[in-house]
C-alpha cells in the first residue's frame, strides 16, 4: 500500500497517475471531497488530514553500532519522543541500516495481520555483502513485539 498527500496538485496527480500503472495498491489523502479529487482508476481516496487531533506519525530509526532499532512518536512532524526500542536480535555482524515497519496479511487473510521490521546489515551478509534480515510480530503503536518461534533443543 503507497499512501500519497498532496495527490491533487500539479506535481501529485502526475506522481498519483504514474504509481497507479504499478500493481501496488494506491491510497490518497486528501483534505475534502471535490471534484478536483477525481484519482486514477484503483486509487482509493481517504478524506482527512494528518494534523488531525489523535493521529500521530512514527519514525523508524537505527542505532547502527548498538544493533537496536529505535521508534519515536510525533504529533507535529517536529518534535519526536521515544517510544521503544528492539534488539539486538538475530544478526549482528556490520551495522544495521536502512530499517522499515509494515503490516502485512498473513496468507492473504486481512483478518490475519501481522507487522514486519526489516533492517539491513552491511557488512555482515555472504562473502562480506551486504544482508537483510526481518522479524514478525505485532506492533501496538509503542513496541515491536517479536513472535517467538519453538526452537528445537540443541544436541543430537
Amino acid at each position: 500500500m503507497i499512501l500519497v498527500t498532496g495527490g491533487t496538485g500539479c506535481v501529485g496527480g502526475h506522481v498519483v497517475s504514474e504509481l497507479s500503472s504499478g500493481a501496488e495498491p494506491i491510497r490518497l489523502l486528501v483534505h475534502e471531497e471535490s471534484p478536483n479529487t477525481v484519482p486514477c482508476a484503483g486509487v482509493e481516496t481517504i478524506v482527512g488530514d494528518v494534523r488531525d487531533a489523535g493521529s500521530y506519525w512514527v519514525m523508524v530509526a537505527v542505532e547502527a553500532q548498538d544493533f537496536q532499532v529505535v521508534l519515536y512518536k510525533s504529533d507535529d512532524l517536529k518534535n519526536w519522543k521515544l517510544l521503544s526500542t528492539f534488539g539486538p536480535a538475530n544478526a549482528t555482524g556490520g551495522v544495521w541500516e536502512c530499517p522499515d515497519l509494515f503490516e502485512l496479511p498473513v496468507d492473504g487473510d486481512p483478518e490475519n495481520l501481522k507487522w514486519v521490521l526489516t533492517v539491513n546489515l552491511n557488512p555482515g551478509g555472504p562473502n562480506n555483502g551486504s544482508a537483510g534480515q526481518y522479524f514478525v510480530g505485532d506492533f501496538d503503536g509503542t513496541t515491536c513485539l517479536r513472535q517467538h518461534r519453538n526452537r528445537r533443543p540443541a544436541g543430537p
